[in-house]
C-alpha cells in the first residue's frame, strides 16, 4: 500500500542483531511492506528458495549465497520456502573508530561489497562462514537485551567482510589510488545528486576535471560520471513513484528539478517511459 510520504525507513535501535531466518513465509503472512533501510542488512541463505524485491526488482534467493542491501534501498522480502540462514543487520558505528587507521579500510570494503546484489559463497569457504555466523548468533543470544558487548562479534564480522570482498573483486589485490578516489566521487555523490546534477560540482569538489573523474568512473564501472549521477537520480526517481503516491511536481522538487516538464523529459530519456506510464506499469 503506497503513503503519502516518503517511503519509511526501517531502523534498527540496536547496533547489530542477527537472527535465523524463518523457513516459510510470503509477504502477506509477516506483513511485509516495501521500507527503505537504515542500517546495513545481509542475507545468507544456506538452502532453500524464496524472493525478495530491491528497488523493485525481483531476485531469487539461493543456497550458499549472501543477498546484500544497503542503507537506502527499498526492501521487501516475498516470500520464503524451506529457507536455512540467517539475517544480520547492523550500524555504522560497529566499525572501527574515528581514530583507527582501519576505519576507512572497512568502509571501503562495504561499499565495494554493496555493489553487488549477492555474493556466492564457494565450497571450500562455507565451513569457515558457517562458523562465524554461528558463533555471532550464539554471542548475541548470550547478551543482555538492553546492553550488548559487541567485542566478540565485531570480530567475527570483520573477516567475514574481508572474505565478502575478496568475492566482490577478486581481481584487483589491494585498493589503489584511483578506487579512492571512486569510492570519494560514490559518497558525495549519494550526498549531494538531490543538489546538484552538473559534473562540474563533483569533479572541483574532488580537484579534478570531469573527464579525469570520468575516466576514474570508466575503469572502475564501465560507465561515465556523468551516466553514474542520471542512474541515481533515476534510481530515486522510480523509488518514488513506485512506492509512494507523490505528485510529480513533489517528487520533482525532491529531486532538485526546477521544473515538472524538464524533469518529465529526463526521466523519458533514461527510463523509456514517461514517469506516469512507470507508476502504472
Amino acid at each position: 500500500m503506497k503513503n503519502d510520504q516518503a517511503i519509511p525507513y526501517q531502523y534498527n535501535e540496536q547496533v547489530f542483531l542477527i537472527r535465523k531466518i524463518r523457513k516459510n513465509f510470503d509477504a502477506a503472512s509477516i506483513d511485509e511492506q516495501p521500507h527503505r533501510h537504515g542500517f546495513y542488512e545481509f542475507l545468507y541463505i544456506q538452502s532453500g528458495t524464496g524472493k525478495h524485491e530491491v528497488d523493485g526488482i525481483t531476485y531469487d534467493l539461493e543456497a550458499h549465497t549472501f543477498y546484500l542491501i544497503s542503507k537506502g534501498q527499498v526492501h521487501q522480502f516475498l516470500f520464503a520456502k524451506e529457507i536455512e540462514g540467517y539475517l544480520i543487520r547492523f550500524q555504522d558505528s560497529i566499525l572501527p573508530t574515528v581514530l583507527s587507521e582501519k576505519e576507512g579500510y572497512y568502509y571501503n570494503i562495504l561499499h565495494q561489497i554493496n555493489q553487488h546484489q549477492s555474493l556466492y559463497v564457494t565450497a571450500e569457504d562455507r565451513q569457515l562462514v558457517n562458523m562465524l555466523v554461528e558463533r555471532m548468533l550464539k554471542e548475541y543470544k548470550m547478551q543482555s537485551s538492553k546492553v550488548i558487548d559487541l567485542s566478540l562479534i565485531q570480530h567475527l564480522l570483520y573477516p567475514l567482510l574481508i572474505l565478502m570482498h575478496r568475492y566482490s573483486n577478486s581481481q584487483i589485490e589491494s585498493q589503489d589510488f584511483q578506487q579512492n578516489q571512486y569510492v570519494q566521487f560514490t559518497n558525495l555523490l549519494e550526498k549531494q545528486y538531490k543538489h546538484f546534477h552538473q559534473l562540474d560540482f563533483y569533479a572541483k569538489e574532488m580537484g579534478l576535471t570531469k573527464r579525469q573523474l570520468s575516466n576514474i568512473c570508466q575503469d572502475k564501472t564501465g560507465k561515465t560520471a556523468k551516466q553514474l549521477l542520471n542512474e541515481r537520480l533515476l534510481t530515486e526517481a522510480k523509488r518514488l513513484l513506485k512506492y509512494t503516491s507523490l505528485s510529480l511536481k513533489e517528487i520533482t522538487d525532491r529531486l532538485g528539478f526546477k521544473h515538472v516538464a524538464y524533469f518529465c523529459r529526463r526521466f523519458k530519456n533514461g527510463v523509456g517511459k514517461t514517469p506516469s506510464e512507470y507508476k502504472e506499469f
